[in-house]
């Protein structure tokens, strides 16, 4: 099921993240469309936003008409008129889909909203430099002092991540462990599906990536498959400490730097990777950080350094 399947099926009503819309009204005129862009932007609404054309709603219920023509036009036209007129920079993207052989349109719209208010850098048309609107609930109004007080008053801010110890520690074939203080300091629940630890060398080439499985708190424990059943949730302004455990093989032992022992000499760069809305991401980088590994994770550099001591004894 494809993202306007998904969209038609579970939303029958306008709300502040999604509007359905007739018709394409915006490939000559385009003040409508670059004021729905913003107000979006400016919602409260965090994640991704979507208009999709082709449909009417009225009392809960959707019409599917469809587009009388496929739209052709190239996205980073659109992209383009959105860059040169709001700031600060709104990503934009749209997808065209083709239902019971009928033609829709759908925009996402992409905005990071800890840079709110957006707002018009530049008289464009009808609209006058400084303009901004907002969305509330299924309809968009021209925004005013106090929109903007609420905005500053309750701006989403990004989240805090503070590594206690910077080691990651590997005890034999167990996850690779490093200990981390979230602060989410916005009034909002983050929703983390994936999170990335990236090891990079003191050169910053990129040795190896691992992927988080649980977060272990005194109170909780959050683990699930691999690639689908994982996140890790933090509630509104709060702080969480906890336990990251991140799959680590014997390969990447090698990858590290790793000795027999299971030490290095080296100070990596760790980059904490935290994904939400499938595509957008925070990332924290922390520099001088250890590697410490022992147990059976260590076996196939032991085994080589074995070999190693085997052909010199031969010579």
């Amino acid at each position: 099921m494809d993202i306007f399947e998904q969209l038609i099926s579970n939303n029958p009503k306008e709300l502040n993240w999604i509007d359905y819309k007739l018709k394409i009204d915006f490939i000559e005129n385009r003040v409508d469309f670059l004021r729905d862009v913003i107000a979006f932007a400016n919602s409260q609404f965090e994640g991704n936003q979507y208009i999709v054309y082709g449909v009417k709603e009225k009392n809960g219920q959707l019409e599917l008409t469809g587009l009388d023509t496929n739209f052709e036009k190239d996205d980073s036209e659109f992209q383009q008129t959105v860059y040169e007129n709001i700031e600060p920079i709104i990503n934009i993207s749209f997808s065209r889909h083709t239902y019971e052989e009928k033609n829709f349109l759908v925009l996402t719209i992409n905005a990071d909203k800890s840079q709110r208010p957006f707002m018009f850098k530049k008289k464009f048309n009808i609209i006058d430099q400084g303009e901004s609107w907002i969305r509330i609930g299924s309809s968009k109004k021209k925004m005013i002092r106090s929109d903007f007080e609420s905005i500053y008053t309750n701006r989403i801010s990004p989240i805090e991540i503070i590594l206690r110890d910077k080691q990651l520690f590997i005890n034999n074939q167990d996850p690779g462990k490093l200990e981390i203080i979230i602060k989410n300091y916005s009034k909002i629940e983050r929703l983390f599906t994936e999170v990335f630890l990236q090891i990079e060398d003191e050169n910053g080439n990129r040795l190896t990536n691992a992927k988080m499985h649980a977060f272990k708190t005194k109170s909780e424990y959050q683990s699930g498959t691999f690639y689908s059943d994982f996140a890790l949730s933090v509630p509104k302004q709060s702080e969480v400490f906890g336990t990251g455990e991140f799959s680590f093989t014997s390969t990447q032992a090698i990858t590290v730097g790793l000795d027999k022992y299971g030490s290095s000499d080296i100070r990596y760069t760790f980059k904490l990777i935290f994904i939400y809305d499938e595509i957008k991401e925070y990332q924290f980088k922390f520099d001088d950080c250890t590697i410490f590994a022992k147990g059976a994770v260590l076996w196939k550099i032991q085994k080589h350094a074995k070999e190693i001591k085997t052909k010199g004894k031969k010579i």
